[in-house]
């Protein structure tokens, strides 16, 4: 369980350190989507924080494992880092919400549908909205 705190604290240093002039002129990336509570949840109104985008499925053995401490994480830095987590997966809305109830995370969450094989991916947006 601690490792997941450490590996994120070493990605949030290994991308602050990542930064530079190249990053200046990088295409920002853009991100919204309405979430499983109904809000709206736009990358660019959370600029000048950390943001993690994770994706998720309840298939995904590691990635329950991580969720609580994903939550704990976004907890404990609530100033500067946001956290939105990507079901990724083909199952309805009403499943989800029944899994969450059993599963609670502290941030989040929107279905999205894509199709891709392999391992989650995480993504990280740097304070300034670039990648």
């Amino acid at each position: 369980m601690k490792r997941v705190p450490i590996l994120l604290a070493f990605a949030l240093a290994a991308f602050s350190l990542a930064g530079g002039a190249a990053a200046a002129d990088a295409k920002k990336p853009a991100l919204a989507l309405k979430t499983l509570d109904g809000k709206s949840f736009d990358l660019a109104s959370e600029r000048g924080k950390w943001v993690i985008v994770n994706f998720w499925a309840t298939w995904c053995s590691p990635c329950l494992k991580e969720l609580p401490d994903i939550s704990a994480f976004v907890a404990a830095h609530k100033d500067n880092v946001v956290a939105i987590g990507l079901d990724f997966e083909e199952a309805e809305k009403d499943d989800i919400t029944k899994f969450l109830k059993s599963h609670p995370i502290g941030y989040p969450i929107a279905l999205l549908v894509i199709v891709i094989s392999g391992i989650l991916p995480y993504v990280w947006f740097k304070r300034r909205g670039w990648l």
